[in-house]
Formats: C-alpha cells, structure tokens, sequence
C-alpha cells in the first residue's frame, strides 16, 4: 500500500469518527434525557432564605434585579459604589437588589450573611446557584416579582452583575417607549439556530429542543420588560419544560408561548467599546465589564466636563461616524429586519 492511501484512509477515518461523534446526541451536564423539566416541581421545593426589609414595600419605577453569584463579593461592591448607588437610582425612582442562589462554601455563605445584614440589598433563594441553574435563577426571579412586586414596580431590569448600566438612558428608554403591557426588550436573537457541537457552551442536543430554529428572544446579559409581562413569563414557565439556555427559554420559548413578542434595542450591547467615555455615553446597558472598568466608566460619565470632551470627541471622529451611519447602520438594521421577519 502507498503512503499516499494510507495517508487518505487516516484521514477517511478520522473525518468518519468525528462525525459520527457529532452525530451522536451527547448530554448536557446537568440535564440529561432522565432530569425531571417540570419547573413547578422545583419552584415547590425552593424558598426564599434572603429578603430586604423593604423589597418592593413602595412605589417604584423600575426595579433593577441584578443576577451575581455568591462569590462576587467585588463585583456587588462595585455595583453599589457606580451605577447602583443609592443616590444614583433614586434620582430615577429606582432600587437595586441583587439576586443570588446558595453556596456550597460555608465560609461564603457567612460572608453573604454578613453583607446582607450590611446592605439589605440581597435576595437569596434556597437552589444551588451554578451555570447550569441559571434557567432556574431567571424562572424564580419572576416568581418572587410577580408575587411581591405588582402593585409597587412599573417595570423590571434584569442584569449580570458584569454589566454597566447607564441609568440615565434607562430612565429615557422607558419614557420615551412609553409601554405598559406586553413590553420586553434587549439585544434581539432573530432566527437563531440550535448550536449541535458538543463541545460549545450552547449545545442544545434534540431531547431539549427539537425545533430548527429558536423563537426570537433577547440575550440574558441584561432585558427590560412591563411588570404584567414577568407574570406573563411565569406563568409559560410553569406549563413549560425547563431548558438550559435561560435567555431562549425565558424570553424566547415562554415568551413566544405567553404572546410576549420582544423587542430590539441596540443600546444593549454584548462586548464593552474601547475605553472612550464618549462612545459609552450612548449605551444602556454593556456586557464584560470588571470591577476596574466599570469604576472607571462611571467616573467618567459622572465629571461635568465631558459634554464639551464628547464634543470634541465628535470633531475628530467625524468621518468614523459618518462611515458607521451611513454605511454600517443602516446595513445592520436592513439585515436585521431580513431575519427577523
């Protein structure tokens, strides 16, 4: 045999096993074929084991829910002394609570016990917070919201505790769109497809969804919807099976099935901008962003000279502009219109 056959018949080989693997419908860690999906069935076995004195106890404009695991102390922190601060929100008739499953660690479940009594801004619920509870971590959110919070709060924002939020353009966002029912809105998913690698974060194997394509939803980075819909997507959830991506699951598959139809906002924005105040002036909320980063954006944002900075910024950036609106924009939101339809 020539080592060039022998070399094909390898190759033949290797392409045959790897897609023979692919073919195979791997599980997903945490919800294999045998995991019981009935949402009521966990909802019925977890409780709420943290509380602030005065969640939702007076009206509200929007109450901001920011999801963070036990262990980001720092993250938390940062949250409260930027973006989150009180004087910060209240301006807008705000209150920012976060949102946090249990820890397996003593030692951090303590520290958790210690800040909550320090800032009475943490809500915990009896579920072992891990990535792959975070369909779980979402569907109880709404639970406690629409249970406590209806007749107090107008909208609600959920956010990862890795996101800026420009509090500000919140506040204009919600005035401006002016919607109280059947709102829900963020970075759009239109016509996403099942990912089938297993090797991917977002595996999504057939016995989990075996549709070709997700119902359009918005990424769970951060969403902003009207208090009637949190109960809407509870309500889904409960007659829905659970699934492991919490963004489709949520504001996709139970909000499709809920009537909820989301909304586009480029505002929300996945990866952080270069660090140029200017550019962050214009977001609402922005994904990836460290403790570091997000002190510094805020800081920036907060000192009086940047309107004449960002003028300035303008001037010299004005062809850049140009390009973005004349040639990128209206591209993107032409191919976005395409997929969505």
């Amino acid at each position: 045999m020539s080592l060039k056959i022998y070399i094909g018949l390898i190759v033949t080989v290797i392409i045959v096993l790897i897609l023979v693997y692919l073919n195979v419908e791997h599980k997903v860690e945490g919800w294999d074929k045998n995991v019981d999906r009935n949402v009521s069935h966990y909802l019925s076995h977890i409780s709420t084991q943290i509380v602030p004195t005065r969640f939702c106890n007076e009206p509200l404009l929007t109450l901001m829910i920011v999801t963070s695991a036990p262990s980001n102390k720092n993250e938390r922190q940062t949250i409260r002394e930027t973006w989150g601060n009180k004087e910060n929100i209240k301006k807008y008739n705000g209150s920012v609570t976060f949102f946090i499953g249990k820890s397996l660690d003593p030692e951090i479940q303590k520290a958790i016990l210690g800040e909550s009594e320090k800032y009475d801004d943490i809500i915990q619920e009896d579920f072992v917070d891990s990535y792959y509870n975070l369909t779980l971590k979402s569907t109880l959110i709404m639970r406690l919201v629409s249970s406590r919070c209806l007749g107090s709060a107008q909208y609600l924002l959920k956010i990862d505790d890795d996101m800026f939020l420009n509090v500000p353009n919140l506040f204009e966002m919600i005035v401006t769109k002016n919607k109280s029912e059947n709102f829900l809105i963020g970075l759009l998913e239109c016509n996403a497809r099942p990912i089938k690698d297993p090797f991917s974060k977002w595996y999504s194997p057939n016995y989990l969804f075996n549709e070709t394509v997700f119902p359009n939803f918005v990424s769970g980075i951060s969403y902003l919807m009207s208090m009637d819909t949190t109960r809407k997507l509870y309500e889904a959830a409960l007659t829905t099976p659970l699934f492991h991506l919490e963004d489709v699951y949520l504001t996709g598959i139970c909000a499709r099935k809920a009537g909820i139809h989301p909304e586009h906002s480029s505002q929300f924005i996945r990866s952080a901008p270069d660090d140029e105040p200017c550019q962050f002036k214009n977001y609402i909320a922005i994904h990836d962003m460290t403790p570091s980063r997000m002190r510094n954006t805020f800081y920036s944002l907060s000192d009086s000279s940047l309107m004449g900075e960002c003028s300035n910024y303008k001037e010299m950036f004005n062809v850049r502009q140009w390009m973005w609106n004349t040639l990128l924009i209206p591209y993107s939101r032409s191919k976005r219109k395409r997929l969505c339809n």
